[in-house]
């Protein structure tokens, strides 16, 4: 039998339908049997009730179960991580917001990432003690235990004006010289020395530093807001989508090396070849 696919049903965290979820989120286990022509089966392990919004993917740890995050629920209503075992018995193993003013973070959007180490980092899309512009918090980089243990990493928007990035919504990448990746977006309190979204890098211990600021060019030609999560190439080098900026204005596909050197390979320039929201594979 093949490896078993993780399938998430849910919305994007910021679609404007999201208050009309009436049912609960399904986490469903798609199984495909090895006999050709065979058809697919799956079966639901857990579902979330509607208020425990999951709207990232779910990763497995070295223990062979899975883990992920909500951005709501929890014992203080901002959001949680969860671990799932294959027969469907999930534990809440942390609940955000626990710390007076968030200061652990609260609402994360983004799937946890697998360290070497065999712990797991993630972002809070808000909270932390970075309040410059967020008021509640620009959100966070944690390292969280599988047993519960969560140390914050890094305050985004630490000090203004929020050069350092905020509001983080996409994954980690943990790269080949062991330290982590990643971007914010244009969110309303976005981040970046042009307020349209950065690239960081952070160590496993919380060593951070902005490696590139978009719309640091005029007219935005080196993209802005980029929208998803980075990869590493074979190469080395970071890779990584824009939903705005480049020529045209609708984004593109960008190269970044590790100590932040950008290069934009190419333009989304139509309606339907642009504002791309996918990560790259």
């Amino acid at each position: 039998m093949r490896n078993p696919t993780i399938v998430s049903h849910c919305q994007h965290p910021f679609s404007t339908s999201r208050s009309t979820i009436k049912l609960g989120i399904v986490l469903i286990i798609l199984v495909t049997t090895a006999i050709a022509g065979s058809a697919q089966t799956y079966n639901i392990v857990h579902t979330f009730p509607a208020t425990d919004a999951p709207y990232a993917n779910v990763v497995q740890g070295l223990d062979g179960n899975l883990y992920g995050t909500t951005q709501s629920g929890g014992t203080h209503g901002k959001g949680t991580v969860y671990k799932l075992t294959s027969n469907g018995n999930l534990t809440t193993i942390y609940s955000f917001c626990s710390l007076t003013s968030c200061a652990d973070g609260a609402g994360p959007v983004a799937a946890l990432t697998l360290g070497t180490d065999g712990n797991f980092y993630g972002t809070t899309l808000g909270g932390g003690s970075g309040t410059v512009h967020c008021g509640e918090g620009c959100g966070t980089v944690f390292k969280l235990t599988p047993k519960g243990t969560l140390s914050t990493l890094y305050d985004f928007c630490s000090a203004a004006p929020c050069e350092d990035g905020a509001q983080p919504t996409t994954a980690l990448v943990q790269g080949s010289d062991g330290n982590f990746y990643g971007t914010t977006a244009s969110t309303p309190q976005n981040g970046g020395t042009s307020l349209e979204g950065a690239v960081y890098k952070i160590t496993p211990t919380g060593t951070f530093t902005t490696l590139f600021a978009f719309c640091s060019q005029k007219d935005c030609t080196d993209g802005g807001s980029p929208a998803t999560a980075l990869i590493q190439g074979s190469n080395g080098q970071f890779y990584g989508v824009t939903s705005q900026g480049a020529a045209y204005g609708l984004g593109g596909i960008f190269e970044i090396t590790s100590t932040g050197t950008l290069t934009l390979l190419y333009s989304f320039d139509g309606p339907q070849n642009s504002n791309f929201y996918s990560q790259l594979l």
